[in-house]
């Protein structure tokens, strides 16, 4: 009888932890929504806004062609998300750096690693656009 309530115990706590690709980044609910009427920076393809306070460790939302957004956790998955990350785009390409540890992520590509340590891709939220509006959803 122990044991099972030990197992029942382990997969429960095993269950509050999102594991996507390997990564452990929390699954963190919300709805957040974008009015590019007032966000006219984002309204323009190839332009990224960062959202503090979303998601696990803050949000990146990016346009890549005006219809289609994509948006990720700040949360490296370089040590299951210990770190932000913290800068944006670097050069003309659509990617991001971990200035923790030095990891590079593609905007366009899920959230792809390009550049170790991290091996794992950033976690992706879903993006819908509807008029004017961006809502991103987990």
């Amino acid at each position: 009888m122990k044991r099972i309530i030990i197992y029942s115990v382990l997969i429960f706590l095993s269950a509050c932890v999102d594991v996507v690709n390997g990564s452990k980044i929390p699954n963190v609910h919300f709805r957040y929504s974008v009015d590019l009427y007032q966000d006219q920076f984002l309204r323009a393809p190839g332009n990224y806004r960062i959202y503090p306070n979303i998601g696990y460790k803050g949000l990146i939302v990016y346009n890549l062609d005006g219809n289609i957004f994509y948006a990720y956790d700040l949360a490296c998955t370089y040590k299951d998300g210990i770190h932000e990350i913290s800068t944006g785009t670097k050069g003309s390409e659509p990617i991001i750096e971990c200035k923790h540890c030095g990891s590079i992520f593609n905007l366009i590509n899920a959230g792809a690693p390009v550049e170790a340590p991290a091996t794992y891709p950033l976690k992706q939220y879903t993006c819908s656009k509807s008029n004017m509006s961006v809502w991103i959803t987990n």
